[in-house]
């Protein structure tokens, strides 16, 4: 084993051990299920509204991401499609681009 990879290691067994170290006592600091799930209600409104951001984000990503590369893979289908028979189209984001250059 290299000394980098023992180096990489040991990093990883130290943060492997401080995260244990931490989830073991905020589980034995927890009485019961509510405690767990609700935080012990000791949450303040701040902390609450960056989680609901965070989740209402996190959704959002996994929907609109997909689509987002469905819609690129349509296009470049198309415009292959279209490029085989000697024809030429100008995509939604070429005639945007194209107005805004003559705005300039």
């Amino acid at each position: 084993m290299e000394r980098m990879e023992l180096a990489t290691l040991v990093r990883f067994v130290v943060y492997l051990v401080v995260l244990l170290g931490i989830g073991f006592y905020f589980y034995r600091k927890n009485v019961s299920i509510e405690d767990y799930l609700l935080g012990g209600r000791g949450m303040g409104a701040w902390v609450t509204a960056l989680s609901a951001q965070a989740s209402d984000m996190s959704g959002r990503l996994y929907e609109i991401v997909p689509g987002f590369i469905g819609n690129c893979m349509v296009i470049f289908l198309i415009n292959m499609i279209v490029k085989q028979k000697d024809a030429k189209i100008l995509s939604g984001y070429e005639e945007v681009i194209g107005i805004i250059k003559k705005v300039k």
